[in-house]
């Protein structure tokens, strides 16, 4: 068995848009939802810090149920891991990974100042005050392969869920991203590209602005615009930052001052 190469998990890692067009595209398209949750189910069992969190889906979320209600949350960034096996070694490394990851994106983010920004190449700016806000609220849920969501993608979803963002994965795509240079720091801060307010205004304006296909075009500004987010992150905290994701980078790192 062999590696994938970073094109081969790119296309595991694609899935078609969330609102029933028809176009497939090679990246995670992650639509914020600004509206209520909707009707898919909560995650039970609770335990400590390392396997805790919530995730309660909107309209583009997804993933199983459990038997309790998620708590409110609690301005941390939890990881909940829904999946009824024993992990393989590769998979507890991944899940080990992504929480260390995010503690070190977690004290990165944090000491930046409130008015630290960067301009992204369309004149959106993203302040550190809008990083901690959303990044303190955000959780991530993993779940079993061949978990399915609403874009159909068995893959993984996000949910900005007013405020609340939810963020889900399935295991082989985290072992997937794990295995690549830069790969879990990268998967992470993406979403939280994705999150701002930067990125929720990309995704509104394909949803508004396509006629029910997303063109490779279209799929790779909205890509770009959220790598360039996590790119500055990333770069800032001294972690790897990945080489080639879909979509590319506009250019150097961006710095947050």
């Amino acid at each position: 068995m062999r590696e994938l190469t970073l094109q081969e998990l790119e296309l595991i890692a694609g899935g078609t848009q969330s609102d029933g067009g028809s176009t497939e595209v090679d990246e995670i398209i992650v639509i914020g939802d600004d509206g209520d949750s909707g009707d898919w189910g909560d995650w039970g069992d609770w335990g400590d810090w390392g396997d805790n969190g919530d995730y309660d889906a909107g309209d583009y979320g997804g993933g199983g149920g459990g038997d309790s209600g998620p708590p409110a949350d609690q301005d941390s960034v939890d990881v909940q891991v829904n999946i009824n096996r024993p992990l393989t070694a590769d998979e507890q490394k991944a899940v080990d990974n992504l929480k260390a990851t995010i503690a070190k994106e977690t004290a990165y983010i944090n000491g930046l100042s409130d008015t630290a920004k960067v301009t992204l190449s369309n004149g959106q700016v993203v302040t550190g005050a809008e990083l901690k806000d959303i990044w303190s609220k955000t959780d991530f849920t993993i779940n079993e392969a061949g978990t399915n969501y609403p874009n159909n993608s068995m893959r993984g979803e996000a949910n900005y869920n007013n405020g609340d963002p939810q963020v889900s994965f399935n295991i082989n795509i985290l072992t997937g991203y794990d295995a690549l240079a830069g790969g879990m720091d990268y998967l992470a801060m993406h979403e939280l590209g994705h999150m701002t307010a930067a990125g929720r205004n990309s995704n509104a304006n394909i949803d508004s602005n396509h006629d029910g296909t997303i063109s490779a075009a279209e799929n790779d500004a909205n890509e770009r615009l959220a790598n360039d987010i996590a790119q500055a992150v990333v770069s800032g905290s001294g972690g790897t930052v990945m080489s080639n994701p879909g979509g590319g980078y506009t250019g150097n790192p961006l710095v947050f001052n």
